[in-house]
């Protein structure tokens, strides 16, 4: 069948990229086993390194010193530019944020499925797996950089939305330290206007989500005056879109999430339990951001007795009580994403969340290469 690129056919158009799709990653397969054939082959003549050290390591993340703070010169006038700074901006760990082509990418996910107030952001620690070969995506992808993946890779990938234990201790201990680095802060009122140390405020939630299979669920929380769990909310969550962001400089990848969680009244009657996932959550708020990580422990199928799975989520989310994130889209859209006529708001939210989610990363490689 040949494409013809005019078409108006959308079943045309997605069964051609579907094929752009599965024949790229066939293709990284094959470059992938002949390199892999060639250092095979050349590994006989090489000089093996001592104590069993690998070729490549990973970097230890550094906090940066503290800035004296200096009035500032009057901004010289020029347009801005593709790494321009938006306000005064830090993310919880007082890293910098600044707006690339990365960030402009995110930007652009949320403007295009943003279309409601109710839509929720959220991006996400975890590994990109190549269904084919079962193995991370950034040992088939010759990428050097993050790189967000169009959403028709995604067919080819699956995102597993999990840490290390090590990880997740880390990032624990980090998250802590900014909370009490915040507190005594609070005191002084030279550091408290310092941005590259904000202040970051802590909670803890306990809960359970029980999904059914006609995909509602319903959230399971113990009364304050204790007792057995009673029902919070019931809802159905609707996924919107996905952007999938490849991290060959870290041990772990980024997903973004659209999502849209609408209230139902209750599960239908016939429908059945699918899963329970017991929830231990640790939130971190700063900024327009919260950090959540998450123990999770997770039970399939309808009975509560079966065998418990436990993993460690971290996820990075606009905070809804902070930021009218659909205000920002709009302002964003009229502005077709131009700083300085309305599109820095949104701009500024996606460089935020991405700043952060790369400090988190920088922490999980220092805990994984230790």
């Amino acid at each position: 069948m040949v494409y013809d690129p005019f078409s108006d056919d959308p079943a045309d158009v997605r069964q051609h990229l579907n094929r752009r799709s599965r024949a790229l990653f066939l293709r990284l397969r094959e470059s992938s086993a002949r390199a892999s054939a060639k250092a095979a082959a050349a590994s006989s003549g090489a000089a093996a390194l001592p104590n069993g050290a690998t070729a490549t390591t990973v970097a230890q993340a550094t906090a940066p010193p503290p800035v004296a703070q200096a009035a500032a010169p009057p901004p010289a006038p020029a347009l801005p530019s593709p790494m321009s700074r938006l306000g005064s901006a830090t993310t919880l760990f007082g890293t910098t944020v600044t707006v690339d082509d990365r960030v402009r990418a995110v930007a652009a996910f949320m403007s295009k499925n943003v279309n409601s107030p109710g839509v929720e952001i959220e991006g996400k620690l975890g590994v990109l797996i190549e269904k084919y070969e079962n193995r991370r995506a950034v040992a088939l992808v010759p990428v050097a950089c993050e790189t967000p993946l169009l959403p028709i890779a995604n067919q080819d990938v699956r995102f597993e939305s999990c840490v290390p234990e090590a990880v997740f201790a880390a990032l624990n201990t980090a998250l802590n330290e900014r909370v009490t680095r915040g507190s005594r802060r609070s005191s002084s009122t030279a550091a408290a206007a310092d941005p590259s140390t904000p202040t970051v405020t802590y909670a803890r939630v306990k809960g359970m989500d029980v999904s059914y299979a006609s995909r509602v669920r319903q959230t399971l929380a113990p009364p304050p005056g204790g007792g057995p769990p009673v029902v919070v909310r019931t809802e159905r969550k609707v996924r919107i879109g996905d952007l999938n962001v490849l991290c060959p400089g870290w041990p772990v990848d980024f997903r973004f999430s659209a999502s849209l969680e609408e209230p139902v009244a209750e599960p239908p009657s016939a429908s059945t339990i699918r899963s329970r996932r017991q929830k231990d959550r640790l939130s971190y708020k700063s900024g327009c951001l919260s950090v959540d990580i998450t123990t999770v422990l997770m039970t399939e199928g309808s009975s509560p007795d079966g065998p418990e799975v436990m993993s460690q989520e971290v996820e990075v989310e606009v905070d809804g009580d902070v930021v009218d994130l659909y205000a920002a889209v709009q302002a964003y859209r009229e502005a077709e994403g131009r700083v300085g006529e309305g599109g820095e708001r949104l701009l500024e939210i996606a460089a935020e969340m991405v700043a952060t989610l790369r400090a988190l990363a920088a922490v999980a490689a220092e805990a994984m290469a230790t």
